[in-house]
Parts: C-alpha cells; sequence; structure tokens
C-alpha cells in the first residue's frame, strides 16, 4: 500500500480492503486535500490501535458474531476480528 502515511495495518488487511483504502485516499486527496486524507489516516490508525487492544468494547456486527463493527466516520467503519 503506497499511500498508507505509515498505517498501522498494513499487512494485516485484506487484498480487497487494501484496493479499497487506495481508492478512498485516492478520492480524498482528488475531492478534497491532501490534509483531509492525512487526517482520515490518523483517525483511522487511532481506530485500528483500539480495535486491536479492546476488540470486546464494540458491538458484533450483524455480518456475524465473531466479527466487531467500529464506526470511523459517518460512511466509514471496520469490520474486526
Amino acid at each position: 500500500m503506497q499511500n498508507t502515511d505509515k498505517l498501522s495495518i498494513k499487512g494485516v488487511i485484506s487484498k480487497t480492503a487494501e484496493r479499497k483504502l487506495e481508492k478512498l485516499f485516492e478520492y480524498l486527496i482528488e475531492k478534497w486535500s491532501v490534509k483531509i486524507k492525512k487526517d482520515f489516516v490518523e483517525k483511522l490508525d487511532s481506530s485500528i490501535k483500539i480495535i486491536k487492544n479492546q476488540p470486546e468494547i464494540f458491538p458484533e456486527s450483524k455480518k456475524g458474531k465473531s466479527l466487531r463493527k467500529y464506526i470511523i466516520t459517518k460512511n466509514v467503519f471496520i469490520l474486526s476480528l
């Protein structure tokens, strides 16, 4: 992943998620700004650290009981095992 700004999930996400993140990063830069993209990456990275340390504090996903759902922004969420 070339555009992650040292995201802590590198090597931990699926190829599909990696492609979707790249598209999201490109969109944020194109439609908003590099600063907005950087702010999002920081928020995402912070969220991932919380999920790694305390996954049980997040609600179970309707997609499966072994998945936890964490909302990063109104339109972006993470499902974790």
